[in-house]
């Protein structure tokens, strides 16, 4: 300890009676103290005393101290003299603190005034030495053994761990000697034997004679210790259990002592003393046995003790488990107490969970419990109670009733107390008293007026003892489904069998009454219906033995539960009639036939009711015939279809809403008469096993197309993972996860609660859901509530929002007005399509916004595509963001598509049903018209062999609808081997509303084809080069993986095209998710492989390797479990550039933390995944795995809209069409361009048929009509010069060409000729020496310019359209002067100088470095930063910002509140600017205008679509005037066009600079 010195000068003095004068120094300096001090003494007080003796003195000091406290711990505070004797030569000095061992040093001065000298002075020092404590004596254990082995006397006395030490000779002296200082080693020293584990049993033969030491020690010290007598044990007493001692409290607490930590305890009343009984128990009897042998019950845990057990005896038996699943006891003691005797009212301890459940601690008594919540703790007061007391006293005491009925709290009682009592019937004999304290709201509560909350249970569940999980479920669920007690396995299992009244589910279904909706779940499913609907022997029944077994099944089952509805017996409100019947990822989704589960795959479960209907008739008619049948023998209740997987890719939900479209649709026109006016499936149920790395955007784009089938919407099975390795509490940080989830699903959930009409979870806590070690659910294993339960009762409040989203009022288009209603009101709808006449080509921002209702505190923001063209085929999309004005970041999106009436054909197919049916969507319909869909098959020598019409209306405006038309019977096998199909719709005046569709029957419409490049989002078969064998999600045979993933169905590929199997498994087909790296020194543009597979899942897994591989570098894959977020460095996946010849790529894992990669490599069995170990590039990995070479093959579609168009290869100039394919009676129109100084020569148009077509025009311009074949055309040009570029064009939809146009002084190279829409097509551009690039353009069919991208070198990259593409380069000689850098503005366009002059002064910079896009639209935005930089970009004067759409760190910020101060702009409304949306000419001319001062303009107007009195009229009449622009005519200015970006720099230009 560091010393601590005090000085002290004393302020006075003492006085003494006057003697002789002597010199001071004459006499010795002596300073006194009896004082002494002991280790531990709290602020003592030290007495100081001179003996310093003058024979004539007037007075004495004692000065100045000097205290040095070295190691004591003392802090001197004050100095006293004696008061009432000023001649004692005395002083008292007062310490703080408690004294610790060491010496407390004090010098003083001493000081006199003598006559003849004056002051003398000397000084002393006196030391008082504190000495250390003696170690303090241990205590004492009274160790005894008795006869029968029983150790007693071994209990803790301070909190501390016993332990038993066996020794041959006393120890007791060694012990003597132990201090609270002695530690374990000296323990182990002085006694020589090492501890026993745990309590010994002794026995006569190993132990008498020797002696028990037991030590209590804690943190390496003895506290207490002991030793018996030398052990005698009987020999007969060795051979019975031990002794326990027993004792009741005079207020029933119960005391057992003598027993092992660990052991179990059994309690057991009794009427008569059997003490002797059960000390003479023989030892290793079974609890069992003694229990039966002595005719005693054991009472379940600890038994409440009250008054009416008195005079009985409590028996306790100690038992050893043997362990294991089914252990067996062992009695290894007991004892039994006095006669019970409790006078008092025993306590027992109540606890409250966050649901408001209680549970009493003791177990149920002879009497009733009786319950009551009060305001006020009477703890206290129930004190007074006595075994004499009765309900009334407990009543008075309260002031308050008590209730038999047991209460589920709720959270508007928290700080209450409540009250629990138990009554015999004559007497109160126990009481207990909790606060009421953090009881939660019940979900049911929150949600009450939105839709139902449930849950799936066992019926057990509601009449268990165990009140927790019925409370619970009480407590926070209105909605119920019994887990599996109405599936066909359990219901009634086998046909052969007699149906058996499901007393559990009737007995659940009179429990919940009224008070809960509820599911029967599921009447046709393929699982869990092991002998449904085969027969005695397994075999498959026929279709009609199939169908009477479906009738059979639902009638009895369902018609049991409608029969108590018949008799006024609770039932179920709804039923799921058919449960997952849709394979998860369907290719043609629409076609929801062929998107059924059936035999044909084997990795799919047996769809057993498909397969028997198969058998004779149409398997999927089961589905319909499950519906009708449930409406006849339940028809009070309301019909689900449910499924799973649907909300992770669209195609299962759009062939789930395709089916009950038709299927309801069918029902309705076979009730003719409106017999039953609902549709027969009413509602679909959403499984929703979720985990948190689902895209909700996904989701929410499936409860889109389920609202479109007028269905009710059921959550059905909902629970949401935590990924990775979940502790059986999660943490913090997972429970976060979870909860954001949580509560960005139920704001999803809120938004559609329109549609939804419940949502049920699976299960209660997390231990009762059937993936518990996931932790899904919203409380925990103790019932706790975890963060996502408070993410779903405050959705927005726990992300951050004070109010829940804004909602439009309305939105008018024309003279259609869209009611979009109040919040939770059953007319909400968040996306719809808008008819636009075909006289409308564009939709502006401002149309929009004039015809959106906003309510008050909200701002909308339109986006739209396209600049808001609507063309044939293409419609606008608009994107209104609606958002608080206080909160812009909570906001709902709606989304409207504008567009003119289009139908669109869907691939045909040929029903045994309904005959070969052509199928058609219309959207966008003008309600008006009247289509005629027709069908002409001929044979290959174009004769017409049947014909198929049918006319219909189309749907109300702006609604969608599909129809078809279909022959009346099936196509044989040879009519589908050499017809061809022409499809045709026309109106009512015979124009063609969509083009005519061309099939050869013969050839697929759809296959698996070869794939160019690798496209995020896509779903790919991966096909092993060597082996061509397929990647596979798990073995076909066994249903499980091998850990290297063996690819085990073979692939036949021709062409390119996989042609077999003709039925492609889902487990061979993987989608290519974009997914991130939680890796920094690795690309994040990776994706993940994600399987879609029943197999035993419910959900979609990715794939991911485990953190390990084996000695040939092989790394398991895993698909059927989650990997945690933070080890997604094992999921992510890459791959290499394709190889332009073969195709081929390499797939790879890379976790840059570890520096492994590995690869899917070839072999001769199929893929399986190879380890890369070290430092390398892609380039090395390939190199060091040869056979990590694999080819991916997409899904495509072939539909042929009307007939090919070719142009054959020529010299000396270039032939195109403004159509690469057409119907007959279309117009054609041919370009045929000669290379310079050539002309055209001839043109020859001919069919297929070799029949001469009529061709007209001239001036390199013709046209012709299309006639019923393909055609060729043949052009010529007279003269010799360089040889032209020549092209062919392909009538596939996904296949396009890629023209590129001749050019002098260099050359450009496509990388292809054809090209799929959305590829990436390169070309390479090489100008002729002395020569550079001037402009570089690509333009699709109709001319529009494509957007290049630069690359290195002399390569550039755009996206193929879906159209054919013309590339047109331009070269000029490079003089060496400087030049703009954009390859898109050539010298020659009338904005070339504009643009110079922009870039010079700053104004812009172009889109990129090497691109000025001046064909791309204008933002408002952009012209406000365009005028504000070219006024010398002036700091705005204030920073006020009235719009909330303009955040401080946008680049446009300055400019926009500077052109507000300037009368510029005021904006899209008083809050919102809309920065993003496009600026149409009138726009810019009123910006330039008022930015000029608004100056007066000439009265005289050329323009006839510029209005008088228009906003913009003055603005663009002063811009014709000044020559800022001459309008698109000269009568027309076009103002509602949107502007481009040349077109605003030009309009500056001349504005400002010329």
């Amino acid at each position: 300890m560091k010393k601590r010195l005090l000085s002290v000068t004393l302020a006075l003095c003492l006085i003494v009676s006057l003697l002789p004068t002597v010199a001071l120094a004459a006499g010795k300096a002596a300073l006194q103290t009896d004082s002494s001090i002991s280790h531990g003494t709290k602020d003592p007080v030290v007495i100081l005393t001179s003996d310093k003796s003058f024979d004539d003195t007037n007075a004495i000091y004692l000065t100045n101290y000097v205290i040095d406290v070295g190691t004591t711990n003392l802090t001197p505070i004050s100095v006293e003299l004696d008061a009432d004797d000023p001649n004692s030569k005395s002083v008292n000095l007062q310490f703080a603190g408690t004294a610790d061992a060491g010496d407390l040093s004090i010098q003083a001065k001493l000081s006199a005034f003598l006559p003849d000298e004056g002051l003398n002075s000397d000084s002393d020092v006196v030391t008082i030495h504190i000495p250390a404590p003696a170690p303090a004596d241990i205590a004492d254990l009274t160790i005894a053994v008795d006869e029968t082995g029983s150790i007693s006397g071994d209990t803790p006395t301070a909190g501390g761990n016993l332990s038993y030490y066996i020794v041959s000779d006393s120890k007791q002296s060694a012990i003597d000697s132990w201090t609270t200082e002695s530690d374990d080693a000296l323990v182990a020293d002085n006694l020589g034997v090492a501890a026993e584990s745990s309590k010994p049993t002794l026995t006569a033969d190993d132990h008498n004679g020797k002696f028990l030491v037991v030590v209590e020690m804690k943190d390496g010290k003895v506290l207490a210790a002991g030793q018996s007598a030398a052990i005698n044990i009987s020999p007969s007493a060795a051979s019975t259990v031990g002794a326990l001692t027993v004792t009741v409290s005079e207020n029933g607490t119960i005391s057992v002592t003598g027993n092992t930590e660990g052991n179990s305890l059994s309690y057991y009343f009794v009427d008569s003393d059997m003490s002797s009984q059960i000390l003479a128990i023989e030892k290793g009897s079974k609890r069992t046995d003694v229990e039966r042998d002595l005719a005693i019950s054991a009472t379940v845990g600890a038994p409440a003790v009250t008054a009416a057990n008195n005079g009985k005896y409590l028996v306790v038996l100690e038992s050893e488990s043997s362990g294991g699943w089914w252990p067996t006891y062992t009695v290894v003691s007991g004892g039994q107490s006095d006669p019970i005797n409790v006078t008092q009212v025993s306590v027992t301890e109540l606890t409250i969970n966050a649901s408001g459940s209680i549970k009493i601690d003791s177990t149920a008594l002879n009497g009733t419990y009786y319950y009551a919540v009060v305001e006020t703790d009477p703890t206290d007061a129930l004190q007074a109670l006595t075994t004499s007391s009765t309900l009334s006293d407990v009543k008075d005491i309260l002031g308050s009733e008590l209730s038999t009925e047991r209460p589920i709290l709720s959270d508007t009682q928290n700080d209450q107390y409540l009250v629990v009592v138990h009554d015999t019937g004559t007497a109160v004999d126990q009481y207990g008293v909790k606060l009421i304290e953090d009881v939660v709201k019940g979900i049911k509560d929150v949600y009450d007026g939105m839709f139902y909350i449930g849950g799936t249970i066992s019926p057990g569940n509601i009449t268990s003892s165990d009140y927790t999980k019925w409370e619970f479920i009480q407590k926070h669920y209105n909605a119920l489904t019994p887990e599996n007690d109405t599936k066909p396995d359990v219901i009634w299992n086998n046909p052969d069998s007699e149906f058996k009244t499901p007393t559990s589910v009737d007995n659940m279904l009179d429990s919940l009454g009224d008070n809960f909706y509820k599911i029967g779940h599921a009447l046709a499913w393929h699982n869990q219906s092991t002998n449904w609907p085969f027969t005695a022997g397994d075999e498959v029944p026929t279709y009609e033995e199939a169908r009477a077994l479906l009738e059979t099944y639902i009638s009895t089952v369902a018609g049991h539960f409608q029969e108590r509805a018949d008799n006024g017996e609770s039932t179920f409100n709804a039923w799921d009639v058919v449960n997952e019947a849709m394979r998860d990822n369907p290719e043609n989704p629409t076609d929801w036939r062929n998107a059924l589960r059936h035999g044909d795959l084997p990795i799919e479960r047996p769809a057993r009711w498909y397969e028997a209907y198969a058998n004779g008739g149409n398997g999927w008619d089961y589905i319909y015939d499950a519906f009708v049948f449930a409406r006849k023998y339940a028809p009070d209740a309301k019909l689900f279809y449910n499924d799973f997987n649907d909300e992770e890719l669209p195609n299962k939900a759009i062939a789930i809403a395709s089916m009950v479209k038709e299927l309801n649709a069918k029902y309705a026109e076979e009730q003719p008469n409106g017999d039953d006016p609902r549709p027969l499936i009413e509602g679909i149920g959403i499984q929703s096993h979720y985990s948190t790395r689902l895209k909700l955007e996904n989701l929410e784009e499936v409860l889109k197309i389920y609202e479109s089938t007028g269905c009710e919407v059921h959550i059905t099975e909902l629970d949401v993972q935590i990924n990775g390795t979940v502790p059986s509490i999660p943490t913090q940080e997972q429970q976060e996860v979870q909860g954001d989830f949580y509560a960005r699903l139920f704001k999803l959930y809120k938004k559609y609660d329109h549609i939804i009409e419940r949502v049920t979870w699976w299960g209660t806590n997390d231990s009762g859901n059937w993936r518990s070690s996931q932790r899904c659910m919203l409380f925990d294993n103790n019932w706790e509530p975890k963060e996502a339960y408070y993410a779903v009762i405050d959705p927005e409040g726990y992300l951050g929002y004070d109010q829940e989203a804004p909602l439009l009022e309305s939105f008018t288009y024309g003279d259609d007005t869209w009611t979009l209603t109040d919040s939770h009101g059953a007319g909400v709808t968040y996306e719809f399509d808008v008819h636009v006449p075909d006289s409308v080509s564009a939709i502006s921002a401002r149309d929009i916004e004039n015809g959106l209702e906003l309510s008050a505190g909200t701002n909308a923001t339109v986006t739209l595509s396209n600049d808001g063209a609507v063309t044939d085929g293409e419609p606008c999309t608009a994107t209104v963001r609606v958002a608080w004005d206080d909160e812009p970041n909570n906001y709902t999106d709606y989304t409207i598509h504008f567009g003119h009436m289009t139908a669109e054909w869907r691939q045909d197919m040929n029903y045994s049903d309904t005959g070969y049916r052509s199928t058609v969507d219309v959207r966008f319909s003008d309600g008006t018209s009247q289509l005629t869909l027709q069908q002409v098959f001929t044979d290959a020598n174009g004769n017409v062999v049947k014909t198929a019409t049918e006319t219909v209306d189309v749907p109300a405006r702006n609604e969608s609808g599909t129809y078809w038309v279909s022959t009346d019977a099936p196509l044989s096998e040879d009519e589908m081997s050499t017809l061809s199909l022409k499809k045709t719709i026309t109106d009512a005046s015979g124009k063609m509303v969509a083009p005519t569709r061309y099939t050869v029957l013969s050839e697929p419409e759809a296959y698996y084809q070869l794939a160019t490049e690798v496209n995020v989002g896509q779903t790919y078969i991966i096909v092993a080069s060597e082996s061509g064998s397929a990647f596979t999600h798990r073995a076909a045979a066994s249903g499980t993986h091998n850990g290297k993933y063996q690819g085990t169905q073979g692939i036949v590929v021709e062409d390119d095209i996989i042609t077999a199997p003709a039925m492609i498994q889902d487990n061979i087909r993987f989608v290519f998710n974009p997914l991130t790296s939680p890796d920094t020194d690795v690309s994040s543009d990776g994706f993940a492989l994600q399987s879609l597979v029943h197999g035993g899942l419910i959900q979609p897994f990715i794939l991911w390797r485990e953190d390990s591989y084996d000695e040939e570098g092989f790394s398991k894959l895993f698909s059927d479990k989650t990997i945690g977020d933070d080890d997604l460095d094992r999921a992510v996946w890459y791959a290499t550039e394709m190889d332009p010849e073969t195709h081929e790529t390499v797939l790879f894992l890379r976790t840059a933390s570890t520096n492994e990669t590995f690869v899917l490599e070839s072999t001769d069995g199929g893929v399986s995944f190879g380890a890369y170990g070290g430092e390398g590039s892609v380039e090395e990995i390939v190199a060091a795995h040869p056979n990590a070479k694999v080819k991916l093959y997409e899904y495509v579609t072939t539909n042929t809209d009307g007939y090919d168009i070719v142009c054959s290869d020529t010299e000396n100039g270039t032939v195109s069409t403004n159509v690469s394919s057409a119907a007959s009676g279309d117009s054609v129109t041919v370009y045929a361009t000669p290379d310079s100084g050539y002309k055209v020569h001839s043109i020859s148009v001919r069919d297929s048929n070799g029949n001469h077509i009529s061709v007209s025009g001239s001036g390199g311009v013709y046209t012709f009509i299309m006639p019923d074949a393909p055609v060729t055309i043949s052009v010529s040009f007279t003269s010799s010069s360089s040889s032209g570029g020549g092209g062919s064009s392909s009538g596939q939809s996904t296949s396009y060409e890629v023209y590129v146009e001749s050019s002098t002084h260099g050359e450009v190279k496509s990388d292809r000729r054809q090209s799929s829409a959305n590829s990436t097509v390169t070309l390479t551009v090489t100008p002729n020496s002395g020569y550079r690039l001037d402009t570089l353009v690509v333009t699709d069919k109709d001319g529009d310019q494509i957007t290049l991208s630069k690359k290195d070198g002399n390569k550039y990259t755009f996206v193929m359209p879906k159209s054919k593409v013309t590339v047109k380069a331009t070269f000029v000689e490079d003089d060496g002067s400087s030049s703009l850098p954009f390859y898109d503005v050539p010298k020659s366009a009338y904005y070339y100088s504009a643009v110079n002059w922009a870039v010079e002064q700053g104004i812009t910079s172009g889109t990129s470095n090497t691109a000025f896009s001046p064909n791309a639209s204008c933002t408002r935005a952009q012209i406000v930063t365009f005028l504000w930089r070219a006024n010398g970009s002036p700091a705005p004067t204030s920073n006020s910002n009235p719009f909330v759409d303009v955040s401080a760190d946008s680049y446009y910020y300055d400019a926009v509140l500077w052109a507000v101060e300037k009368g510029i702009t005021s904006g899209t409304s008083d809050t919102t600017f809309s920065p993003n949306a496009s600026c149409t000419r009138a726009q810019a001319a009123t910006f330039l205008w008022r930015a000029a001062g608004s100056p007066a303009a000439s009265e005289n107007n050329p323009f006839t679509d510029v209005a008088s009195g228009a906003y913009y009229t003055n603005a663009v009449l002063w811009a014709a005037q000044n020559g800022v622009t001459s309008g698109t005519s000269a009568t027309t200015f076009a103002p509602n066009v949107v502007c481009t970006r040349a077109q605003i720099v030009t309009f500056l230009y001349r504005a400002l600079a010329e």
